[in-house]
């Protein structure tokens, strides 16, 4: 349904903004170390 594909979309969005997230603190660390 168009409600669940919304939902899909919405979950993969905020998946994608956790990955960037922690993608960026890996990154901050290793430059810190």
């Amino acid at each position: 349904t168009i409600l669940k594909k919304s939902t899909v979309e919405s979950g993969g969005l905020l998946n994608a903004r956790f990955i960037l997230m922690y993608h960026t603190a890996w990154h901050i660390s290793q430059g810190a170390l």
